[in-house]
């Protein structure tokens, strides 16, 4: 059962029997606009095929959970709150591949780490994966702007974009920075930002992605994004597998 303290929310996370189809969720201090109120008049989720708690498991949901709460609050909750969080998003996501680079230069120069392809060839192949890579995420850029929302993850589209890029993998736009990051490795000839620090970067979208986004986007699209996430793979397309004639 779900303890409901004064404030009217549930404090923990449990799964009583009679619960079985719906997920009894801790809201702490973030209001959800999505949430229902049952017979009982405790607060719930309604029930995703694939959730937070099968995918991190019971022991590790409340520590994701605020980030889940916020992520869902602001996602389906007022325009206003979305247009006004979408800067921010952005500048989390420069910070953060500011951050690579930086650090990528700083380890090369503290650990005196040899140049990786020095010359042309190094230079010339980071060019072509910062092209390739910036033209991927302008690609997905102007498909979420038809769809009327942004990449930001505090101000998607409502409608599940499965066109353009997105036929073939879940996160395009990630697999586009990846590669620029790459890129500008191999331009700056650093080993540690194409060695190092962006395959910690992949690594830790990676983690965000299964335990926040993931999750999300399956309690916001139910079974249409489940059965999307079990077709098209996450950053890597599958080109033995035959596309979809939505591309474009």
């Amino acid at each position: 059962m779900c303890s409901k303290p004064a404030s009217g929310f549930p404090t923990e996370i449990r799964f009583p029997s009679r619960c079985s189809e719906r997920f009894c969720l801790s809201f702490r201090d973030v209001e959800v606009s999505s949430r229902k109120e049952n017979h009982t008049g405790y607060w719930f989720f309604p029930r995703a095929p694939d959730t937070i708690i099968a995918l991190v498991g019971q022991a590790e949901a409340d520590h994701w959970m605020s980030l889940f709460e916020i992520f869902h609050s602001v996602s389906t909750g007022s325009r206003r709150k979305r247009v006004l969080l979408t800067p921010v998003g952005l500048l989390i996501f420069g910070l953060t591949l500011a951050a690579v680079v930086v650090l990528g230069l700083y380890t090369d120069s503290v650990l005196r780490m040899p140049k990786l392809l020095p010359g042309s060839l190094g230079a010339s192949i980071g060019v072509v994966l910062l092209v390739l890579g910036s033209t991927l995420c302008g690609w997905c850029v102007l498909r979420f702007k038809k769809a009327k929302g942004t990449p930001v993850p505090f101000n998607p589209p409502k409608e599940l974009v499965v066109v353009g890029p997105y036929v073939w993998m879940r996160n395009p736009m990630v697999t586009g920075v990846f590669t620029g990051l790459f890129g500008i490795g191999l331009i700056l000839h650093s080993a540690s930002i194409v060695l190092i620090w962006t395959p910690l970067y992949i690594l830790a979208h990676v983690v965000e992605l299964k335990k926040v986004e993931e999750p999300e986007l399956e309690l916001r699209f139910g079974a249409a994004y489940t059965e999307y996430k079990r077709r098209v793979p996450m950053f890597i397309p599958r080109p033995w597998r035959r596309g979809s004639s939505r591309a474009g």
